[in-house]
């Protein structure tokens, strides 16, 4: 019997992109067996905050990008659209990545299916200077 159980099943990817460009993360998602995840019940959660360790909530001021449609996403909103071939997309207006600060950052996607919460991707987001914005 095994003396450990790992259940943080996340893979570190660490994403560097430019402000001021459309951000697009095209994603094609497949179970252990290698076939497409159909994820057409499926809802993600992709934030972007200034640290691991922030609190969250809708007056967070850490809070950079995000998939929730809160007071305090305006102009920080993450778009997404999974497909029943396991393909899924994750999208920042370029309007949106003006609007953010260069630096280095965390970020996390959870997807939710059947109410149950699994993180699949974790690690920095960096977002470098842009001239033409």
């Amino acid at each position: 019997m095994a003396n450990v159980i790992n259940l943080d099943t996340a893979q570190r990817v660490d994403i560097t992109c430019r402000k001021g460009d459309t951000f697009l993360l095209d994603l094609d998602i497949t179970n252990s067996s290698g076939t497409a995840l159909d994820m057409s019940g499926h809802t993600f959660k992709f934030e972007v905050r200034t640290s691991d360790t922030s609190t969250g909530g809708e007056a967070a001021d850490d809070l950079i990008l995000t998939t929730e449609d809160t007071d305090n996403s305006e102009g920080k909103q993450i778009t997404y659209d999974p497909d029943d071939s396991g393909n899924l997309q994750f999208t920042v207006s370029a309007t949106n990545m003006s609007g953010v600060d260069s630096g280095l950052y965390v970020y996390d996607i959870q997807a939710t299916v059947g109410g149950v919460v699994t993180t699949w991707l974790y690690g920095t987001f960096k977002i470098n200077e842009d001239v033409s914005i």
